[in-house]
């Protein structure tokens, strides 16, 4: 056997294996791509609970935010100001606290967090949300030039709006409503 018939053969048989190869994961994938889907249709509460899980359960963004802060080092945290938020007295107001604020005080964030909602909520006027990466959502409500956007990361104590007369803080975590008195 020559060295150009020995290089032709093993050439072949390289690309014969790896033929092989690719098709075998090609069946394999095909293979699990069917079992999923005929799962999912003999079961119709298969499809309700993925869709329920998929579009109807808060994702908690805490569990994230703690995970990675043990893979990376915490950012340094640069505030606008270390005064938190400046009020004039407050009481009960519907599941949280009102606030009375002089009209256009900045509204600093009580902890850091994610933006996961930023629209006008029922009795609250306009309302930023704010998932703590202690896992507590805060609502700021009732404010004004919002200076955030959705899915923003934001330290403690930056500026995230203005206030107009009144802010509205509520505290929720896992759909519950929490005791004001202990986050103010």
């Amino acid at each position: 056997m020559t060295l150009e018939e020995y290089m032709k053969n093993k050439s072949g048989q390289s690309r014969s294996k790896f033929i092989k190869k690719i098709s075998l994961k090609i069946v394999l994938s095909i293979f699990i791509l069917f079992t999923i889907l005929s799962i999912i249709k003999l079961s119709p509460n298969t499809k309700n609970a993925i869709k329920k899980e998929l579009f109807e359960t808060n994702f908690n963004f805490s569990i994230v935010n703690q995970f990675l802060s043990k893979i990376f080092p915490k950012e340094v945290n640069i505030s606008v100001n270390d005064e938190g938020i400046k009020y004039k007295k407050y009481s009960n107001y519907l599941d949280g606290v009102m606030i009375e604020m002089s009209d256009g005080e900045s509204v600093n964030l009580i902890d850091s967090g994610i933006v996961v909602f930023i629209g006008e909520k029922e009795n609250y006027g306009k309302t930023i949300i704010v998932q703590q990466s202690n896992g507590i959502d805060v609502w700021y409500g009732n404010v004004d030039n919002i200076s955030v956007n959705l899915y923003d990361y934001v330290n403690k104590n930056t500026a995230i709006a203005t206030s107009k007369d009144k802010l509205y803080l509520v505290f929720q975590k896992n759909g519950e409503f929490l005791d004001y008195k202990n986050y103010i």
